[in-house]
């Protein structure tokens, strides 16, 4: 395997360089590291799932978001970490360099509950003018209401909304044909 260097997300996917050596390449630790602004995840069914979470997401999911901080050991945690994660879509990797597919929504939690879920257009493949201010907001409260103001869905029960139906998914239904 080739040293690799994470570079990040570039609309929605996940972004590699082979051509500099970084050491701590082949055995990821961290919850959250702060040079690249990744959040992983390590759960007991194997793989890696990576996401770019922002100021609001990170204190959602109990990150400190000016450090990195390592992942938890315990397999039941990072199982239950995964299930968070997974709501703000996050991307499945086989291993840090070789993604199977990603999941790309914007969501705010309310304080009176449920849920807003903004996916991004079909045909243009593009979040609405106007997400950068979402992507702005440091409060989960004001965060909702940015993403009702451009067209996100509601839902009152996490179960029972579409846009979140591969929350219901394995990692194999979701990857379709592709190894595991």
């Amino acid at each position: 395997m080739k040293p690799c260097r994470l570079l990040g997300f570039q609309a929605g996917v996940i972004v590699y360089s082979t051509e500099y050596t970084f050491h701590h390449c082949y055995q990821i630790t961290t919850r959250y590291n702060i040079q690249t602004g990744m959040t992983a995840c390590y759960p007991s069914s194997g793989g890696i799932w990576l996401a770019d979470l922002g100021p609001v997401e990170l204190p959602f999911l109990e990150i400190h978001r000016f450090d990195s901080t390592e992942r938890s050991w315990s397999e039941a945690e990072e199982d239950q970490f995964r299930r968070e994660l997974r709501k703000f879509g996050s991307g499945r990797n086989i291993s840090e360099i070789e993604p199977v597919f990603s999941i790309d929504r914007k969501v705010a939690f309310p304080a009176e509950g449920g849920v807003w879920v903004l996916g991004r257009n079909e045909e243009t493949g593009r979040y609405p003018c106007g997400i950068v201010g979402v992507y702005n907001e440091l409060k989960m409260e004001k965060r909702s209401m940015g993403l009702e103001r451009l067209g996100a869905f509601y839902r009152q029960d996490l179960a029972k909304s579409p846009p979140l139906d591969d929350l219901k998914k394995e990692p194999r239904d979701l990857a379709g044909n592709q190894d595991l």
